[in-house]
């Protein structure tokens, strides 16, 4: 009886310490970007793309990142990424990560850009770098430059993650 209760006691302290200091993953699809001309940002399950009737036009996807965290704590940010499919043979996609102070001042911002696609292009996964210590309160988004359509074909903002440290 008594080492039945040790070992509950033991185990329910492992699984409290544990607890806070557990990562947590915040993802946000690309179907979630939006951008401010109506008819050039085209969704599917692939995520958010510069549509055909973008013409020649690059666009900029503003992409939120709704992440949770306990009032008070320093739960800072351990990861980011950003997903993209660049289908364009001769520009970049570009992403830049930035978490904003609720009066709109900067706090932090890190851009990443895609290589060069072309039509068969496979999925890139660009990482933010990340300063150990960043906090994370504010409201993190992502701002990624999508290219037009190249011979029809379109890019891609798949998705994004970030990792907090609790």
């Amino acid at each position: 009886m008594r080492s039945t209760a040790i070992a509950t006691t033991a185990l329910a302290l492992l699984l409290l310490s544990a607890a806070p200091g557990e990562a947590r993953v915040f993802m946000a699809h690309g179907n979630a970007c939006q951008t401010d001309a109506l008819v050039a940002i085209g969704y599917d399950l692939a995520g958010a793309y510069n549509s055909r009737d973008a013409g020649s036009v690059a666009r900029t996807f503003e992409c939120p990142l709704n992440i949770t965290y306990q009032e008070g704590s320093l739960t800072t940010i351990v990861q980011a990424n950003t997903v993209v499919v660049n289908h364009h043979r001769t520009q970049t996609v570009s992403c830049t990560l930035e978490n904003v102070d609720f009066d709109g001042g900067v706090l932090f911002s890190n851009t990443v850009i895609s290589a060069v696609g072309d039509p068969h292009s496979t999925p890139q996964r660009l990482f933010y770098t990340i300063p150990a210590g960043t906090l994370a309160p504010g409201v993190w988004r992502v701002h990624c430059f999508v290219p037009p359509p190249d011979n029809g074909v379109q890019s891609f903002v798949t998705g994004s993650m970030l990792m907090t440290s609790e």
